[in-house]
């Protein structure tokens, strides 16, 4: 009995193992056919080119030599600029080349765009003191352009820096004699410091202006904090507050 059991088990491991060699040769084959059917297609006669194509690849190179920019990605341009934004400075070979390129690429059709620049720029270093001039005076006025620029660029983030705002709020005892409120306004100034932790500084010939200059970033949040702070403090005021008193806080 046990003899028997050991022979079916032999035989269905058999069975199986003929069954997993069936399936990878299935496959091979599948993938052999697939191969087989891409080399086919790759091989056969290629898709008719309209006239149309014909005309591009006919004009692409006088194109290209017209207008060289049209080829170049925006990055390339938006990386002439420096980190603050203003083109940086060109130098007199820059425009001895702007001034070249089409007579160059004309002269060597078959050649790279690599050795196009390479050409001129050694036509450069040939060149005399005097027939550089010309593109050495554009280089000059290129560099004043870009010092005008930066100069104007760093006035403008000066501005920035500075305050944006600054309030003064006068306070008088009576409207009508127009007291100065000294005390009242060196007391409100300490309060809005330990209380709010709102800054703020006195002004005026008489200290009783309270000015506020608050940073550039000033959101309505924020004023809405300094109306309430100074709306609670100043009716929370009392008399016996200011009785210690004595001097403008700094």
């Amino acid at each position: 009995m046990a003899t028997k059991e050991k022979a079916e088990k032999e035989a269905a491991k058999a069975a199986e193992k003929a069954a997993t060699e069936e399936e990878k040769l299935r496959k091979a084959q599948e993938k052999e056919s697939k191969k087989a059917g891409k080399e086919a297609k790759s091989a056969g006669p290629k898709k008719n080119v309209s006239s149309y194509f014909h005309f591009q690849g006919a004009r692409r190179a006088a194109l290209k030599e017209a207008h060289p920019e049209l080829g170049e990605p925006k990055r390339k341009k938006e990386a002439a600029a420096g980190a603050d934004g203003v083109a940086a400075a060109k130098q007199a070979v820059f425009f001895y080349k702007k001034s070249q390129r089409s007579a160059v690429a004309e002269a060597n059709p078959e050649a790279a765009p690599a050795e196009l620049v390479q050409m001129m720029e050694q036509a450069f270093e040939a060149l005399s003191e005097e027939e550089r001039a010309p593109f050495e005076e554009k280089a000059a006025a290129d560099l004043t352009r870009y010092e005008e620029e930066i100069a104007a660029e760093a006035k403008a983030l000066i501005a920035l820096s500075e305050p944006a705002l600054a309030v003064g709020v006068e306070f008088v005892r009576e409207r009508a004699s127009r007291e100065p409120a000294a005390a009242e306004t060196s007391w409100l100034c300490s309060r809005l410091k330990d209380e709010h932790r709102i800054l703020t500084s006195i002004d005026g010939p008489h200290d009783n202006v309270l000015v506020i200059k608050p940073p550039l970033c000033f959101s309505r949040s924020d004023a809405e904090q300094l109306v309430h702070a100074l709306r609670s403090e100043l009716v929370g005021m009392r008399g016996a507050d200011l009785a210690g008193v004595t001097a403008t806080p700094t």
